[in-house]
């Protein structure tokens, strides 16, 4: 590969060297994130076929992911956004909106937005919050159960337990005892693997995302809907 690479040729025919910021975040690279992010959604269960989502739904999107950005990069990324704020321009113009705003722009707005507990709690701790969003859960059409996240990911650190967070274990199962999952759309930003036995013991639909990258929001929106 060193070889292949042309890392023993002569530095002015090195191909890699020549680069320079004009290579960066060109419309062949946005398009070939997007891509990548596409193909990188799996569908885990489907039972009550919520999935795809109909535009124009009464939508919650609640968890701690509700608005990712960077998390969507994992933890292992570079810069993916030039250093300027891009919050006034289009939605698909932007470099990175927030996840629920990708949503939103497919559903047609529409749309509550509360987290409720932190990525990496570990155990509720804002129980009026979580109370709020079983509340609002009973008046919507559909929920985005958006979870995960790089909390339990690290070079040198093992992970101690596979279950999610406690705190969003704790909101994962507040909604499906309140009795809402067959309208629960959960959504799993992840590297390392969770155990979710509570989702797949039920009717909710559930996506794994892995760490799609700088168009995650977008291919995430599209694959719900």
């Amino acid at each position: 590969p060193l070889f292949q690479l042309g890392l023993f040729d002569p530095v002015e025919n090195q191909t890699y060297t020549h680069y320079n910021w004009t290579h960066v975040n060109t419309p062949e690279h946005k398009k070939l994130a997007l891509d990548g992010a596409r193909q990188s959604m799996v569908l885990l269960q489907n039972p009550k076929e919520l999935l795809p989502l109909k535009p124009g739904l009464k939508l919650l999107i609640a968890g701690p992911q509700s608005n990712a950005t960077r998390v969507l990069l994992g933890n292992y990324e570079g810069t993916a956004c030039p250093d300027v704020d891009d919050s006034n321009l289009p939605w698909h113009e932007r470099c990175m909106p927030p996840l629920s705003e990708s949503i939103s722009h497919f559903n047609g707005g529409n749309i509550h937005v509360l987290e409720g507990v932190g990525a990496c709690d570990n155990g509720i701790k804002n129980q009026t919050q979580v109370d709020e969003i079983v509340s609002i859960a009973a008046d919507v059409d559909a929920i985005v159960l958006a979870l995960g996240g790089a909390c339990h990911e690290g070079e040198g650190t093992d992970r101690d337990y596979l279950e999610l967070p406690h705190g969003q274990g704790g909101l994962l199962n507040a909604l499906l005892s309140a009795g809402f999952a067959d309208k629960i759309a959960v959504v799993i930003i992840n590297g390392g693997p969770y155990a979710i036995e509570e989702v797949k013991n039920s009717t909710a639909s559930a996506i794994q995302c892995g760490f799609p990258g700088q168009a995650g929001g977008q291919a995430i929106a599209e694959t719900l809907f």
